[in-house]
């Protein structure tokens, strides 16, 4: 059970983690859910939970749910009740199966659900109609179903490491497809219906079957600016190793389109923190530099503190978020000295914080006072008052404290200045 007397202020946009660590068992997850009806985000990740309780319906306002690496085994059907949810990020867990019910999540944009263990989807995805992003990898699909055709605003679909030996004839109806993801899976050849889809700009096929051959369509394509292949074979064409601007770096067929640095930041402000999904890497200041080497990018990050468990989720979301933009080769590289410092976080990425509900960094990290005993003055995010306690060293995190408001009586955490 949550600790007595506490309360989740309705202004906080995410459940950290029900005061964390708090929810050890089915029971007290239960518990703490009913005193968190008003929330908009929950980030449950890599807490083992098993099973989500039926008791998730409840949760009405929810916009935003993320269940990642939970230990996850089944969906109940009860999500069907949370109709204004945008993003579901259900991945790393050992789903076998969706529940139907998810068709009736009308306001869904975002569904993540990578590395489980499904083996088919529902025929009600197709009744996702305002769906834009669709992440099945690394599932164990032999087929998708023709309802998919229906979702006419999906832009980017992962479909990589499955068993798929085809696709439904139906997905030429995607008519806003952008990007299609189809590495590692086991088709004979690509179905020539591909050339109806109008918006399709970035075409990954390496490894999507043995001896597969490249359409001629494709090879020549207008609207295509990557295609990524392991080998290039065109119709009656002999394969090729390094047809006019194949990079040797890479298995990707540059059709168009020159990558600056500049785009990549502008790219990089979309992606958000795993544990604070307010701020984005920029905001945060993970991210140290951008270098362009012959239109690839190499992007240095450094992590918040030594050994912080979501940078292999910020290296794949950096990597999802430009291979959505068309940029296939892009390398990340973490980088530990200098060590980062809350000095490298941003003004506007401090504001989202009080925003959010939690207490930016007070001062500097050249700020040595508090070795000498002297106690911070920290702001309370919801009334503004700095008659404020520190209940814990530690809270949702161990880069954060949590704290009491003496005025308002509500309690928040406070990211440590470091």
């Amino acid at each position: 059970m949550l600790p007595k007397g506490f309360r989740i202020h309705t202004g906080l946009l995410i459940l950290t983690l029900l005061i964390l660590g708090a929810c050890k068992g089915y029971t007290n997850l239960s518990t703490a859910l009913r005193e968190a009806e008003d929330v908009k985000k929950l980030n449950l990740s890599r807490q083992r939970i098993g099973v989500l309780p039926p008791y998730i319906a409840r949760l009405s306002n929810l916009e935003e749910l993320r269940l990642f690496k939970c230990n996850l085994h089944k969906i109940p059907g009860e999500i069907a009740y949370l109709e204004k949810l945008e993003i579901l990020v259900i991945s790393n867990n050992k789903l076998t199966e969706i529940p139907p019910e998810i068709g009736q999540l009308k306001n869904l944009r975002e569904l993540s659900i990578h590395h489980n263990n499904l083996k088919y989807l529902p025929r009600e995805i197709g009744q996702l109609e305002n769906l834009e992003r669709l992440v099945i990898n690394h599932n164990n699909l032999d087929s998708i179903p023709k309802e998919i055709g229906q979702l006419k605003n999906l832009k980017s679909l992962y479909l990589a490491q499955n068993n798929l030996t085809q696709l439904p004839e139906s997905i030429k109806q995607l008519e806003n497809l952008v990007l299609l993801d189809l590495e590692r899976n086991d088709f004979k050849d690509l179905p020539d219906y591909l050339a109806d889809l109008p918006n399709l700009q970035d075409l990954n096929v390496a490894y999507a079957g043995g001896g597969i051959n490249i359409p001629e369509y494709l090879c020549g394509n207008k609207v295509l600016e990557y295609l990524t292949v392991d080998r290039l074979c065109c119709s009656g064409q002999p394969a090729v190793t390094d047809p006019g601007e194949i990079r040797k770096d890479t298995r990707t067929f540059v059709l168009s389109m020159t990558v600056t640095e500049n785009q990549i930041w502008q790219w990089l402000e979309e992606v958000t923190d795993p544990e604070i999904p307010v701020l984005t890497v920029v905001d945060l200041g993970v991210v140290r530099h951008v270098d362009m080497k012959h239109d690839h990018p190499i992007i240095k990050i450094t992590p918040t503190y030594s050994g912080c468990p979501a940078m292999n989720e910020i290296e794949a979301n950096i990597k999802a978020k430009l291979k959505d933009e068309g940029v296939n080769n892009v390398e990340v590289q973490t980088v530990l000295s200098p060590p980062w410092t809350t000095d490298w976080m941003t003004e506007k990425g401090r504001e989202k914080l009080r925003e959010y509900g939690i207490a930016p960094p007070e001062g500097s990290s050249a700020d040595k006072s508090v070795l000498f005993g002297k106690a911070r003055e920290v702001q309370c995010p919801h009334c503004g008052s700095k008659h404020t306690t520190m209940v814990s060293q530690f809270g949702s995190t161990a880069c954060k404290a949590l704290y009491k408001c003496n005025e308002c009586l509500e309690p928040f955490d406070y990211f440590k200045c470091i």
